[in-house]
């Protein structure tokens, strides 16, 4: 049994460090940012660091699998739960998009797609920006096993 990267979805981590929303750096693959690197540029990076991990993790089983098709590879992710602050509308969309944030790791691993809400989220923002067909193509390839 063997796991590609553990917790990727702690990719979305975020806390308030001075004053504003951040990505935690000891869950977001190392990033880390200088104050003039704005909100928009660290989503941006995120979800490209996130992109590449995703890659890297169907390739490994594709290539896990052509080594030995006995292995079973798969993913660890981090489903904490979120639960709003009250029963008004606010704060129940609130943790709606929270959960969209971090939930879609498991779509990308086990499907081998991304959910239409992050394409539609990534053509208006323009948050991954390095891709190829190839990818595509990897991530459909390289689903996990469990």
């Amino acid at each position: 049994y063997w796991i590609t990267h553990n917790e990727i979805s702690n990719q979305a981590n975020q806390a308030e460090i001075n004053g504003f929303s951040d990505f935690l750096v000891w869950t977001n693959s190392g990033l880390k940012f200088d104050a003039e690197t704005t909100v928009s540029e660290r989503q941006a990076a995120m979800y490209q660091a996130a992109h590449n991990e995703l890659v890297a993790s169907a390739r490994a089983v594709r290539i896990g699998h052509e080594i030995n098709p006995d292995f079973q590879i798969g993913a660890m992710l981090n489903v904490g739960s979120l639960y709003p602050a009250s029963t008004k509308p606010a704060d129940q969309l609130a943790v709606q998009k929270a959960r969209q944030q971090r939930d879609w790791f498991s779509d990308v691993h086990i499907l081998g797609a991304y959910p239409n809400e992050m394409e539609k989220l990534f053509e208006r923002t323009g948050w991954r920006s390095d891709v190829t067909d190839q990818d595509f193509i990897d991530l459909a390839s390289g689903t996990v096993d469990y």
